[in-house]
């Protein structure tokens, strides 16, 4: 909710303005203010439960160390608003910590039918292929990559794999 700062909307400013988390922005929280943001998320998920505020909830948690939440909140995003990528992205994270590669492939894979502007999915997605000694697979997402629609720099990095 967007409102104006004009004495009128002081209240509802008072009562559901955030100051820590940045949901519309890519990195959705401030740097050291993770739990007034975790705060304000979850406030906001009371008022209208929503996937970018759960994806933003369990990165704050993942970066806390509570990864068994973080999952938690992860699948609930996805149940949410299941063509959201993010969640998928972060899913595939932590599997990567879990060391379940081939299911962070499936989330990773996931998140690329969804999105396939975003370079990281496509550097990860290759990572983990090379790693489970797929070559063929790599080679694909690779190439697949070169010709997405992604950063110049992303594209270097590709090449480098």
């Amino acid at each position: 909710i967007l409102v104006a700062r004009d004495g009128k909307n002081d209240w509802i400013i008072e009562k559901f303005g955030a100051s820590a988390a940045k949901p519309l922005e890519l990195a959705p929280f401030r740097e050291g203010q993770e739990e007034q943001a975790l705060v304000e998320y979850r406030r906001m998920i009371e008022v209208a439960d929503s996937a970018r505020s759960r994806n933003a909830i369990a990165l704050i948690l993942m970066k806390k160390g509570e990864l068994g939440q973080a999952g938690i909140e992860l699948e609930r995003a996805v149940s949410v608003e299941p063509l959201f990528d993010s969640p998928y992205m972060n899913l595939g994270e932590l599997a990567v910590v879990e060391g379940r590669q081939e299911q962070a492939i499936v989330y990773y894979e996931k998140a690329l039918s969804l999105v396939d502007d975003r370079g990281f999915t496509y550097i990860r997605l290759v990572e983990l292929y090379k790693n489970l000694g797929n070559t063929a697979a790599a080679r694909r997402v690779k190439d697949q990559g070169l010709r997405a629609q992604i950063s110049d720099e992303t594209k270097q990095a590709l090449e480098r794999l």
